[in-house]
């Protein structure tokens, strides 16, 4: 599957190797060999060395177009897809379209939906049985795999034709083999690793069919819930304002407050706990500094932050873990006055909302990427739509 970058963050783009995702093994090895060969994510170049088993060279099964032969085919179901297949394959069935497609294992889970977006383990090739696009993962069904603690996940609208005809014939868990005629895959263009007019084969086994991320649940809420925006990316709901005291960055202020991650997971609750912290907002993460600065003492403030705004892709703190996206809710009982911190000379005639569109402004751009269009705030592979320009 060659596809183009649609997410502004991290795009993982292979070809003629097999893509290894955090948490998960890489099968850099085609069907029919063994070594100690590796694909660099970076280049997708295999390095190391590999021989060729007794095993295979006294295979005498049938051979297949696109996965060698069929005990080379049952070995891949097996070790890259987790399926047993016991006796002959069966049959393939050609569609009208002239896809032709045998269906594994028909799953158990949701079916994909019509512009939907999937987490699929695959395995393309040539009829040659070379292979030009792989991802195996040990993702469990129902999981979004990730990569550098980002999704990995695919729009269905941005597919080839093939994949959109394909994928919606299983449910989550099944496995589908399909050969791909030209017109239904990349045609007489080709692409820098698949000839023009190839007919292509995949194998596929559908993890996610309705795919939705941390950021995808954050902008629901956000929409959901009428929280407004701070010009540095901050989402809030006051739920309780007062005429009490308001903090500056460098006051100590003590409060009691909830984390939870997007998804509803508690992480912290010090308010059912009925216990406090104290510290200065100046030592806070940003967006729980500027939220807690919105209230008096007495008021109850309501945050959704994204790591950028919150506690960061490497957490500091010990109740939340790395890059999270989360609901907090902060209840301010007190503001005291800290003679102990000072704030450098060239800030002190700032007033305190003026330093924290200041100290926020350098990320603001970067911040304001990831409350765009839906395709922009996810770290997603890229879709076998076209080849790369």
């Amino acid at each position: 599957m060659i596809l183009r970058p649609f997410f502004r963050l991290t795009q993982v783009f292979i070809l003629g190797g097999v893509l290894s995702i955090t948490g998960c093994h890489q099968e850099s090895q085609s069907s029919g060999t063994k070594g100690n060969a590796s694909t660099s994510p970076l280049n997708g170049k295999v390095t190391g060395t590999v021989t060729t088993s007794e095993s295979d060279e006294e295979d005498t099964s049938a051979k297949l177009r696109g996965f060698g032969t069929v005990n080379q085919r049952k070995s891949l179901l097996k070790s890259g897809f987790g399926f047993e297949e016991v006796g002959d394959p069966p049959a393939m069935v050609e569609s009208p379209s002239g896809l032709k497609y045998r269906i594994i294992d028909p799953g158990m889970g949701a079916q994909v939906g019509e512009g939907g977006r999937i987490c699929v383990n695959y395995v393309g090739r040539l009829e040659n049985g070379e292979t030009f696009d792989s991802l195996i993962t040990q993702g469990k069904v129902g999981e979004i795999p990730e990569r550098f603690g980002a999704p990995v996940v695919f729009d269905m609208p941005r597919l080839i034709a093939a994949w959109k005809e394909a994928v919606p014939m299983i449910k989550e868990g099944g496995i589908i083999e399909i050969e791909v005629p030209p017109g239904l895959g990349y045609g007489d263009r080709g692409t820098n690793k698949i000839p023009p007019n190839s007919t292509l084969f995949f194998m596929i086994k559908l993890l996610v069919a309705q795919a939705k991320t941390d950021a995808d649940l954050m902008r629901e809420a956000i929409k959901a819930e009428n929280f407004l925006k701070t010009p540095s990316n901050v989402f809030y709901k006051i739920l309780k304002q007062t005429e009490g005291k308001k903090a500056t960055f460098t006051d100590r202020v003590t409060y009691r407050y909830s984390i939870q991650t997007i998804k509803g997971e508690t992480l912290a609750d010090s308010i059912s706990e009925n216990r406090s912290k104290t510290q200065s907002p100046i030592n806070m993460p940003k967006g729980v500094a500027e939220g807690i600065k919105m209230i008096g003492e007495g008021g109850v403030i309501e945050l959704l932050l994204y790591p950028q705004t919150g506690f960061g892709r490497h957490s500091q703190d010990d109740e939340v873990p790395n890059n999270q996206y989360v609901r907090m809710r902060i209840e301010l009982d007190k503001v005291e006055s800290n003679t102990k911190i000072r704030l450098p000379k060239k800030l002190e005639d700032l007033n305190t909302e003026e330093r924290v569109i200041q100290d926020s402004k350098k990320q603001a751009d970067k911040n304001d990427e990831l409350h765009r269009a839906p395709a922009n705030d996810s770290k997603e592979v890229p879709t076998p739509d076209k080849p790369p320009e």
